[in-house]
């Protein structure tokens, strides 16, 4: 069982004060040289339970925040910005965040793992007594690992429920309400000589079904300049990775 308490301090990025990017006919996104630094106290409590072959953990976390700082849409998509109208930063004086996370492995077998988490995070403005449209939805993930010194494979899902709990659902900060989704990815490893050099391929296929989804906190907050399918993620993608540590 464990408990802790951390109080947080964040200075405002170079970005979030003095950025700015885009240009007339796409759109703008400029800091805020009037951002206070973000300050925050927050509990963390939980306990840990078993071993590599069988264990897991669940923490219930709560933090409270001074000046959070969240990204905001100033101007809608028209006039020079059609595309996604100006985009700036603010400070809201009083914000929570909250949630729950529970992970767990069992290893069934020899070389073989299956492994899960959940999260679930609410974030409110305490401030305006609204939601906050930079927390994202429940989410969980299930996957079963077969692994060796020289080789390994793992197939996995990613669940995330529906995100309903935004700002509002009109005007210049609402919330991009979120379909829930399930992709499921295969990804494989290669370690040719592991006694000799620390050199790994790796090879996956991310979203195996070609599912269209929407990652809730990818969507611009704001109205939204494209339709609804041009911000959603990407669709079947194969990655190769090669690694070398010296």
């Amino acid at each position: 069982v464990f408990a802790q308490w951390a109080k947080t301090f964040r200075a405002p990025t170079a970005n979030e004060l003095y950025g700015r990017f885009g240009g007339p006919g796409t759109y703008l996104r400029v800091g805020n040289p009037d951002l206070r630094p973000e300050e925050g106290n927050g509990i963390d409590v939980g306990a840990r339970f078993g071993d590599k072959q069988l264990g897991g953990s669940i923490t219930y976390f709560y933090s409270k925040y001074h000046n959070f700082i969240e990204q905001q849409q100033i101007a809608p998509p028209g006039g020079l910005y059609p595309q996604g109208g100006i985009v700036s930063f603010r400070n809201i004086p009083r914000a929570e965040i909250q949630g729950v996370e529970i992970n767990g492995q069992y290893a069934f077998a020899q070389n073989w793992l299956v492994r899960g988490s959940f999260a679930y995070t609410r974030g409110v403005n305490k401030t305006d007594n609204t939601f906050l449209n930079s927390i994202p939805p429940v989410q969980g993930i299930l996957a079963i690992a077969y692994g060796t010194d020289y080789w390994g494979a793992e197939v996995s899902t990613k669940l995330a429920g529906k995100r309903d709990d935004v700002a509002a659902t009109t005007g210049t900060n609402q919330g991009f309400r979120a379909p829930g989704y399930a992709i499921f990815n295969a990804t494989a490893w290669w370690r040719p000589m592991p006694q000799i050099a620390d050199l790994e391929l790796q090879v996956g296929v991310y979203n195996i079904f070609d599912r269209r989804y929407w990652d809730a906190v990818n969507v611009p907050t704001g109205v939204l300049a494209q339709a609804r399918d041009y911000y959603s993620e990407p669709g079947r993608t194969v990655k190769a990775t090669l690694k070398y540590q010296f």
